[in-house]
């Protein structure tokens, strides 16, 4: 995100936008007093425990220090993609060792059939046809 806001309460303010709630409607769901929005004062441990419990999925990092996504579940979506990510990279790692194995037996094979398929030194290899 692009945007950048000067305090929690604006990135509070912004997230109940997103939501489609007034003040009013978020001071009912949360419980925090009237006007705490409003107050140049920042906000209280207390408060900020009434809107972890309120909108769980708002992500408390992104509120207090903008740090990371607004929404957890973007955050544990990101964190368990990595995860995928960390699993198939791991497969892909075990199967290209199990093909560098197989790359190296195969071309050890190939070296042994040049060499029982090279004519050996000395010998007649050639045939008079003119004759």
């Amino acid at each position: 995100m692009s945007r950048k806001f000067l305090n929690a309460k604006e990135r509070l303010l912004y997230y109940i936008e997103s939501k489609n709630i007034s003040k009013n409607k978020f001071y009912t769901l949360t419980g925090v007093s009237n006007g705490v929005l409003d107050k140049k004062s920042e906000l209280s441990i207390s408060t900020i425990e009434k809107i972890y419990y309120t909108f769980p999925e708002l992500s408390l990092e992104w509120i207090l220090f903008e740090k990371g996504e607004m929404l957890r579940e973007n955050i544990e979506k990101n964190q368990q993609n990595v995860g995928i990510s960390e699993k198939i990279f791991r497969e892909i790692l075990e199967e290209n060792k199990k093909l560098n194995r197989e790359i190296g037996r195969l071309e050890a094979e190939i070296e042994r059939l040049k060499k029982a398929a090279a004519p050996v030194v000395g010998s007649a290899g050639c045939v008079d046809v003119a004759g």
